[in-house]
């Protein structure tokens, strides 16, 4: 409209001018013009704005259709090898100190492990491509103590995984002394607990029957292990120690039959999930195995050592068993004496871990425990946050710690 006001004033000096020229009156002649004009800008004006509608009521930009929950990046479905978080912690060193509260670890997706799903083949384990695997780790401690039970956790596995590059975690169920015979239910729910975890976050985990005597109540044994590969039915993470270190027992006719049962069990629920056999001596006499192996597949044997104590004659002892094809997985091992405490002996250890990566033997360090003797990673006190906390490791668990970060990769998800 502002567009043609300019025309009135134009068409009256217009009409001025004719007026003077043709003698008509000026003002009848002005004001008729005026009145043409106002009635030609009107219909202008009438035609230039659509008549008005209802407005609808507009979609709100805020309040828009309620979208599907959508697939969260950081929770993916479960891929085979997992993608990173999209806020993941990466620990700098292994002196990187404790993880603030900001920077938590994020949660893993689940799913297999890096390596897939593993098996046996001759004397080696075995991921999912065939390739030769060599695993490394940490045990956590007796599970009915408390220097031992509060690292049953999720915080624990997530440290292990992510601060110590840990691929594999033990989880020794206790037998007696008040564990697993006294209260089962509480102690398999503290098992569970750390399976779960492992899982959850992409990790190996390894179910200890934790027993040395001479008799491990092979009855509640099948009784444990048929219910725990209910959980592990169909997953890739589950590793199985049918009994932690037989003491005097005869190979043949006790060992390899208890084995077979507890095999069997396992084989109900976990068609194919590796299993470790302990061996006579507290597992060191392996070449009696190698003599009589289980015919069962997937199945290999267990090789303890502490630095301290066990030197070259065991691994003389092990490298013939190696010979005979005997696949043997170190599940145990402690940097010091046998009796778990006393002076550790690092040389020695080193020793050992260039045995056992020439033959790639998986190993697991003993233990994840604040009690006050050296074999323990932790010092008295600690915490499972405190297991990301290099200032809390004993001598013991920084030289451990020192040997899993240089040789084990970053675990994905970390």
């Amino acid at each position: 409209m502002r567009l043609y006001l300019w025309l009135i004033p134009l068409v009256s000096i217009c009409t001025m001018f004719l007026c003077s020229v043709m003698g008509q009156d000026l003002q009848s002649a002005t004001q008729q013009l005026i009145q043409a004009l106002q009635k030609f800008l009107n219909q202008l004006q009438s035609r230039a704005s659509p008549p008005p509608t209802t407005p609808t009521t507009p979609t709100t930009l805020t309040t828009s259709t309620t979208p599907t929950t959508p697939t969260t990046p950081t929770t993916p479905t479960t891929p085979t090898t997992p993608t990173s978080p999209t806020t993941p912690i990466s620990p700098k060193s292994t002196t990187s100190g404790p993880l603030s509260p900001a920077s938590t670890i994020s949660p893993g997706s689940g799913g297999c492990c890096k390596h897939g799903k593993l098996s046996v083949k001759g004397s080696q384990l075995v991921g999912e491509d065939g390739k030769p695997v060599q695993l490394r780790g940490m045990s956590l401690f007796w599970s009915q103590w408390e220097p031992g039970e509060k690292f049953f956790n999720e915080q624990t596995v997530k440290c292990l995984k992510c601060s110590w590059n840990a691929d594999i975690v033990r989880a020794p169920m206790a037998v007696d002394q008040g564990g697993y015979l006294s209260n089962p239910e509480k102690e398999y729910a503290k098992e569970k607990a750390v399976v779960d975890a492992a899982i959850k976050n992409c990790m190996y985990v390894l179910i200890d029957w934790h027993y040395t005597d001479a008799t491990a109540y092979p009855d509640k044994a099948v009784e444990f292990f048929s219910k725990i590969s209910k959980e592990c039915a169909g997953k890739c993470n589950c590793l199985y120690e049918t009994w932690n270190e037989p003491t005097s027992n005869d190979w043949s006719s006790q060992l390899k039959p208890y084995h077979e049962k507890v095999i069997d069990a396992i084989r109900a629920n976990d068609k194919d999930g590796v299993v470790i056999a302990g061996t006579p001596n507290w597992d060191q006499d392996v070449q009696k195995a190698a003599d009589d192996p289980i015919k069962k597949d997937n199945v290999m044997y267990t090789l303890h050592f502490y630095a301290a104590s066990h030197k070259q004659e065991l691994r003389d002892k092990a490298q013939q068993a190696i010979d005979k094809g005997l696949p043997l997985f170190v599940t145990e091992y402690g940097t010091t004496p046998a009796s778990g405490d006393g002076a550790p002996d690092f040389a020695e250890t080193q020793k050992w871990y260039d045995f056992l990566d020439k033959n790639k033997i998986s190993y697991i360090n003993w233990a994840i425990s604040d009690k006050a003797e050296s074999a323990s990673a932790l010092q008295p006190g600690s915490t499972p946050a405190d297991v990301c906390t290099d200032s809390k490791l004993t001598e013991s668990g920084k030289f451990v710690k020192g040997d899993l970060t240089k040789k084990n990769a970053k675990q994905p998800g970390c």
